[in-house]
């Protein structure tokens, strides 16, 4: 038997504890935004949708063009109702409204987000001293993905379109998180042209206790490595449970840094 959403509840004698909401929000650099909840947010288990460190929970958007944004990693930024979300795309300038919301949030008592679902905040102009707009020069383009530009100003004239929507010209993190992707989620030896493409999991890791972490990671870190962009790379990987393996990256990349985790299934699917 159990007193409210726990055995012995969350709080004393099972309270249902402390609805949550989104109380205020405000851009940190040009990729990251800090956001402040009403009450102590239920962040755990970054696989969990609703949970304050799962990326999916999050909703970032530029109103001016109604462009969505993608969150890829969440942290703590003390205490239980302070997180700083890091999307791919750069914000735009100041002056210009994004939002971060959730329908999907949870408080520590796992009570479901109520209003305030949002907050509006302004975008990032300058950091470091190095202006961030629409002209800038990628550092890193996408090339499986070729876009037709000024010869001049190197700015896009044209994107590819497709019947499921058009490819948005990735540039720079965007390239380097997708080309670390498909390494970790091929396995070694399946692509016949490309031998010492891929991450042995299967072989390397079987059961919590079985296989070699330390090979593995190894593998995983020169893998990374190859990809062009990233400088430097540490990654950790655990077994939570029988024949699952969560691996955790931190890249040094031009311009800045990558940090995200991939859980490959006993099944051999993978969840980001």
């Amino acid at each position: 038997m159990t007193f409210g959403t726990a055995p012995f509840g969350i709080s004393p004698f099972g309270g249902a504890g402390s609805a949550i909401s989104i109380a205020r929000a405000w851009a940190t650099s040009t990729r990251t935004v800090r956001v402040i909840t009403s009450a102590p947010a239920a962040a755990v288990d970054p696989f969990n949708l609703g949970d304050a460190l799962n990326p999916r929970t999050w909703i970032v958007t530029r109103l001016d063009i109604s462009q969505d944004y993608t969150p890829i990693a969440v942290r703590h930024m003390g205490g239980l109702t302070a997180f700083e979300v890091t999307t791919l795309e750069t914000f735009g300038s100041h002056g210009i409204n994004h939002r971060v919301a959730s329908t999907e949030l949870r408080a520590a008592s796992l009570a479901l987000i109520t209003a305030p679902y949002q907050a509006i905040f302004d975008g990032v102009d300058d950091v470091d001293g190095v202006t961030v707009g629409p002209r800038r020069r990628p550092r890193v383009r996408d090339l499986a993905n070729p876009l037709r530009t000024n010869p001049l100003t190197g700015d896009v004239l044209s994107a590819i379109q497709t019947q499921a929507g058009n490819y948005r010209g990735e540039v720079d993190a965007a390239v380097v998180y997708k080309g670390i992707l498909r390494r970790l989620t091929t396995e070694r030896g399946s692509m016949r042209d490309l031998p010492s493409y891929g991450v042995s999991y299967r072989s390397k890791v079987l059961v919590p206790q079985g296989g070699d972490l330390t090979a593995l990671t190894v593998e995983v870190e020169r893998q990374v490595m190859r990809e062009p962009g990233v400088r430097k790379v540490r990654c950790n990987i655990s077994v939570p449970g029988r024949g699952v393996v969560l691996t955790q990256i931190t890249a040094g990349i031009v311009g800045g840094q990558l940090s995200f985790a991939v859980r490959r299934n006993s099944d051999g699917t993978f969840e980001v």
